[in-house]
């Protein structure tokens, strides 16, 4: 893996100063992260998000003293009850958990596809934006920028903002 990685490096540089066309071309980045939450869609899309969010954090919330405040009788009780009772209410306090873990997953599940949801359609319009930003000004080449791509990239490179305006201008 390693003696691929250096020789697929070695063969992108010889290639990038191999070719003269190479130091003609015409390259630019995208935050798209910065850009989605920097439209007025990506805006009213996270304010969606937060209040659904917030929402399902106030069931869970109260289902989470719920099952608590049974974990605290129990236990509060145990001394006096019977080994039956005792088993009983440890099988309803184990239902009660479960039931409170599947909502839960259930709830992160929901936000998720919500997430993707409201983004999806912003984000194709964001990269409809950029294929025209590209295509007008020339741009051989244009990255995502994420952690795990764009390692270090001039500012003037950075096309975010142009984007983010171009999108606005577009509705």
């Amino acid at each position: 893996m390693n003696k691929m990685v250096k020789s697929l490096g070695i063969l992108l540089v010889t290639a990038m100063f191999a070719s003269p066309a190479f130091a003609e071309a015409k390259f630019g980045y995208v935050d798209m992260q910065k850009a989605l939450q920097s439209t007025k869609a990506g805006k009213q899309a996270k304010a969606s998000l937060e209040k659904e969010f917030n929402k399902k954090k106030k069931e869970l919330e109260k289902l989470e003293a719920d099952i608590k405040k049974m974990k605290e009788d129990i236990e509060k009780k145990s001394l006096v009850m019977s080994d039956e009772m005792k088993a009983k209410k440890q099988a309803e306090f184990q239902r009660e958990f479960i039931k409170y873990q599947q909502q839960m997953a259930k709830s992160q599940q929901e936000i998720s596809m919500k997430e993707r949801e409201v983004t999806l359609p912003i984000l194709q319009k964001l990269k409809k934006t950029i294929d025209t930003i590209a295509e007008k000004e020339k741009y051989d080449m244009i990255f995502e920028k994420s952690e795990q791509s764009v390692l270090f990239a001039k500012s003037g490179l950075d096309l975010t903002d142009k984007v983010v305006q171009e999108y606005e201008k577009s509705k």
